[in-house]
């Protein structure tokens, strides 16, 4: 790509956030090279990916909601930037001749159903009001799903992409067989997770097929009840390294999701591919990727939400993309915008 780029990932280092910045970084890597503002914590990139130009900055919360971008701007100025790609983060001003706000999270947008607390609702309900505002400073609005765009007034709708996360690792164990383990998993501890059903969905599996199931949860332990940590079936491992997710999922029985909310079906697909079965809420960004699979619907009159049950052996890889067609869909979406605006 010929126009020089400045990604803003300052908000992101675990997660889809960094998986996204991981790949975004290998893929101009291999090209002639981007510029990134990242965590400190993401700083081993700048010695793996040596073609990018990484800068280290930590914002605080107040610093992002005052859009404080003086880093930004003296980046820009310096380097002569072409195009702006904000993961995430809210800004009031054009910076460059393109500038793209990638949402990363939908959950500012449903502050007051799932947010933590009273504090939290707020801040949520307070970037939900800033990022609605950046939506009139950008060329481009991406996404991960086609459901999130239902946040977005009409009016913009020619600023719409949907830009997925990568499927790179389950396109290429598609149709591999591995040998599991009598195990569940269940990926992701926050409130909107809704691990209360999750444990009905595992309860549920262990007495109709299996005494001796286990059951492991990947996530902040701190968001977990009290109560599960007594229950010598169940395992809580904390947060882990993308690479011992994907190994744990490859090797177990099921894969549980019970999420109420979800800005991707990139979750879901990681365990629907890799799991043997998988169960997962009905929300949108699920349907999006099973709508043309064969599945079922798990009847069990305590859970809260509907949950389709799918075998990996149903599923194919017709809804999912590489990492590198998401982004080269995105850079031919910024050259006829840039295109049409000569």
């Amino acid at each position: 790509m010929k126009y020089k780029i400045l990604f803003n990932f300052t908000a992101s280092r675990i997660g889809g956030g960094y998986k996204r910045l991981y790949e975004y970084s290998n893929y101009f890597n291999n090209k002639n090279g981007a510029y990134f503002l990242i965590h400190p914590d993401c700083s081993t990139l700048i010695n793996e990916f040596k073609n990018n130009t990484y800068i280290l900055k930590q914002q605080n919360y107040f610093q992002r909601i005052i859009l404080d971008f003086r880093y930004v701007n003296e980046l820009i100025d310096t380097h002569d930037i072409d195009i702006y790609y904000s993961y995430g983060i809210a800004f009031n001003k054009r910076f460059t001749k393109i500038n793209i706000l990638h949402l990363s999270n939908i959950l500012p947008f449903e502050s007051f159903k799932y947010g933590n607390g009273l504090l939290q609702k707020l801040k949520m309900l307070l970037l939900s009001n800033l990022l609605k505002n950046t939506f009139k400073y950008t060329d481009i609005i991406s996404a991960e799903s086609s459901s999130t765009f239902k946040y977005i007034d009409n009016k913009w709708d020619n600023k719409f992409l949907i830009s997925t996360n990568g499927n790179d690792d389950e396109i290429n164990n598609y149709g591999n067989i591995y040998q599991y383990d009598n195990i569940a998993v269940i990926v992701g501890t926050y409130s909107y997770k809704n691990i209360e059903d999750s444990i009905i969905v595992y309860n549920y599996l262990k007495n109709t097929n299996s005494r001796d199931l286990k059951l492991y949860i990947i996530g902040d332990k701190k968001f977990l009840p009290s109560n599960i940590f007594n229950d010598k079936n169940i395992t809580c491992l904390g947060l882990l390294p993308r690479s011992e997710v994907i190994k744990l999922l490859k090797k177990s029985r099921y894969y549980i999701s019970t999420t109420l909310l979800e800005n991707s079906f990139n979750a879901a697909a990681e365990g629907l591919f890799l799991s043997n079965e998988s169960f997962i809420s009905d929300i949108e960004p699920h349907f999006e990727l099973v709508y043309n699979y064969n599945y079922n619907m798990l009847e069990v009159n305590t859970l809260n939400c509907r949950i389709i049950h799918i075998y990996k052996k149903d599923i194919q890889i017709n809804n999912l993309k590489k990492w590198e067609t998401i982004i080269n869909e995105l850079i031919t979406i910024i050259e006829k915008k840039i295109k049409h605006d000569k």
